[in-house]
């Protein structure tokens, strides 16, 4: 056998570690943790808490399936096997929640806005509702079941184009040098009391067309707006929301 002494001189180039792949139960926060986990894909997923205390759940749906008719001639259509030509209508039932999600010093319906701290504010949005940021849909089966929970779907789109970003801007910090981070829903400051007449015009930007990248906004009433904060480490940022200020909001909504 020939020696091995040469091993002890042996000089390498250090490669970083990958990040190890997450667990499937690690998508989640804590079940217990009033709050959402927003991976460096996008992907968010809330924890089981949360989901219960705003009914996020997707519910189960009736399934129509609309007969379509010409507009000419209010014939019913057919292919060309004389089948009906239908639309897939999905009915949900009321009374479940999604989250608009959107910064303080965006908010123009705000006096002195920029005169605060900067925060991230959640909205509990029903699912009906339009332009809903997150947990507002899914696919549903045929028996109208949901082909996915609210839970597991973990739909990144809107996490990688808004959320992520907005955390950068609002509190500096950036996903993509951890796997995760966990977002507090702070239910000790909701402000939805400061907009008397409950009608709020919350931001949004708009996401299609020519005006893609404008600044819009959407009309909501009667929602419940509490803080969204980074949980590890704390952020002494929730006094913000007790300076908020709404005054009325226009009657007439954004196109």
């Amino acid at each position: 056998m020939f020696a091995l002494d040469f091993l002890d001189n042996l000089s390498i180039q250090e490669i970083s570690s990958t990040s190890p792949r997450l667990a499937k139960k690690d998508s989640n926060p804590p079940a217990t943790f009033m709050g959402i986990r927003v991976h460096k894909d996008g992907s968010i997923f809330p924890s089981e808490a949360l989901v219960q205390k705003f009914n996020l759940e997707y519910p189960k749906a009736t399934i129509v399936n609309k007969q379509l008719f010409d507009v000419e001639s209010g014939a019913p259509l057919k292919d060309e096997q004389g089948n009906p030509i239908t639309k897939r209508i999905v009915e949900t039932p009321e009374g479940h929640f999604g989250f608009d999600v959107f910064s303080l010093h965006n908010w123009s319906q705000v006096e002195n806005r920029l005169n605060m701290a900067n925060i991230i504010l959640v909205a509990v949005t029903p699912k009906k509702a339009d332009k809903v940021d997150l947990f507002s849909n899914t696919k549903y089966n045929d028996d109208g079941t949901p082909k996915s929970s609210v839970l597991d779907q973990g739909a990144g789109t809107y996490g990688k184009d808004s959320l992520l970003p907005m955390l950068k801007e609002v509190y500096g910090h950036n996903v993509e040098d951890m796997d995760y981070v966990d977002l507090e829903v702070n239910l000790t400051k909701n402000i939805r009391s400061v907009a008397p007449s409950g009608i709020f015009n919350l931001p949004k930007l708009i996401t299609r067309g020519e005006k893609k990248g404008k600044a819009d906004f959407v009309r909501r009433e009667n929602v419940d707006i509490f803080p969204l904060m980074i949980a590890t480490p704390s952020i002494p940022v929730v006094e913000a929301a007790a300076e908020i200020a709404v005054p009325a909001a226009p009657a007439i909504a954004s196109a």
